[in-house]
């Protein structure tokens, strides 16, 4: 999983785990209110990652 705040550039993602296994979680940090966060997943197996998804947008 992938979470980025604005600008949304590659120095602001603030929350990246690339081993989920479950189809949920809770993330393990707080997310600053009136945001528009970007998150995206990208799916993997033995031969590797496939590309990102493409991204969605989280209003906290």
């Amino acid at each position: 999983m992938y979470l980025c705040r604005p600008p949304y550039g590659k120095e602001d993602f603030v929350f990246v785990q690339e081993d989920l296994t479950e189809t949920s979680m809770i993330l393990p940090i707080d997310l600053e209110p009136n945001i528009v966060y970007k998150w995206t997943i990208r799916a993997g197996n033995a031969k590797g990652c496939g590309k990102p998804n493409q991204f969605k947008e989280y209003l906290t």
